[in-house]
């Protein structure tokens, strides 16, 4: 029979997993992890498009209060125990690092987002039997294309402000995000304040000078941007033989290839993938003309599949075939085994 969870660890249960970081390191901080019940998260921007379900996850320290202002949480108040026993393993491996905030995130991937309303500099790790679940960082690294990051048992600092997803995941996946709120990082300074000393009573070591903010553009502007890089990413990535849970077989004049496709992988970046392959295997004498608006369609029997349409969305279980066509017909291909 499973453990029944508890929405705060006890005073044994946190003493037991300090005594238990010690000596075995971080599976203690998963236990403890595992025996509490999360909420549902608020955090709406996170949600893929179409996706059913709670977002499960909650922010312990400061949060931004539509009333009150900047203040600590509900869950810092009502979670005292995890909240010292996330603030003691943060110290113990990030000394040096200062923060008001930490999120706790329960098997979700997050959709394209930023973190306006953070100060940036934050620092994640992921926890569980999971695979997958990288993190992908629009930092203009890699021509344009970003940089993707395992945060499996690994640290990771990164700016919060930059657009970032996380890949497909499967398993059992925590992660953790130490980082400050903009408007309240300052909590910490006012020896009179009453959310300063609860936080500082609960571990969290809280900044002691003004977080330095990189001058971004507007948050639209740069997931409108990061869209069309992750695009660009993930068809690479492709090419490269990533996500290998469908193997697509393509045929183009002259040429044969393979292209293996995550289930959640967007159309757009199939479309991209093939583009540029074919344009690697097309024969030379292509005239300008033939080049210009070229746009390649993908199908599945009859149906016109769009660029945020994926086979997982679909419903494709088994097998399926598949076509993509250029405007000008100069390639037509199938996937006789695409296997889901």
């Amino acid at each position: 029979m499973a453990a029944m969870e508890c929405h705060d660890l006890s005073k044994s249960l946190l003493e037991q997993c300090l005594k238990d970081y010690e000596a075995t390191g971080r599976p203690a901080i998963l236990r403890a992890l595992e025996a509490i019940a999360f909420p549902a998260s608020s955090r709406s921007n996170v949600r893929r498009r179409g996706e059913d379900g709670e977002v499960l996850g909650m922010c312990l320290g400061m949060t931004e209060c539509w009333i009150r202002g900047p203040m600590p949480s509900r869950q810092t108040r009502e979670r005292p125990n995890l909240c010292r026993l996330l603030c003691s393993f943060a110290q113990k491996e990030l000394p040096g690092f200062h923060f008001t905030s930490i999120q706790v995130n329960k098997d979700y991937a997050a959709e394209l987002h930023v973190d306006k309303k953070d100060a940036g500099d934050s620092r994640i790790i992921g926890l569980g039997p999971y695979r997958g679940g990288q993190l992908w960082v629009d930092d203009g690294s890699h021509g344009g294309k970003g940089r993707v990051a395992n945060v499996k048992g690994r640290w990771l600092g990164f700016d919060g402000n930059l657009p970032h997803k996380v890949l497909p995941f499967t398993g059992r996946r925590y992660t953790l995000v130490f980082f400050s709120k903009l408007r309240g990082w300052n909590v910490g300074l006012d020896p009179c304040s009453k959310h300063g000393k609860m936080l500082r009573d609960l571990g969290f070591p809280l900044p002691m000078r003004e977080p330095t903010v990189k001058n971004l553009m507007h948050s639209s502007e740069l997931l409108l941007r990061a869209k069309k890089r992750y695009e660009a990413f993930a068809a690479r990535s492709l090419q490269r033989g990533a996500g290998r849970t469908l193997r697509l077989h393509l045929e183009a004049p002259g040429a044969a290839f393979a292209a293996h496709v995550s289930s959640a992988s967007p159309m757009a970046a199939l479309k991209a993938a093939f583009g540029e392959v074919t344009k690697a295997t097309r024969a030379t004498k292509v005239t300008k003309e033939e080049e210009v608006g070229e746009e390649i369609e993908v199908k599945m029997a009859s149906l016109p599949l769009l660029p945020t349409d994926s086979f997982g969305r679909l419903g494709v279980s088994q097998r399926a075939f598949c076509t993509v066509d250029s405007a000008a017909k100069r390639q037509r291909t199938m996937g006789p085994s695409l296997t889901c």
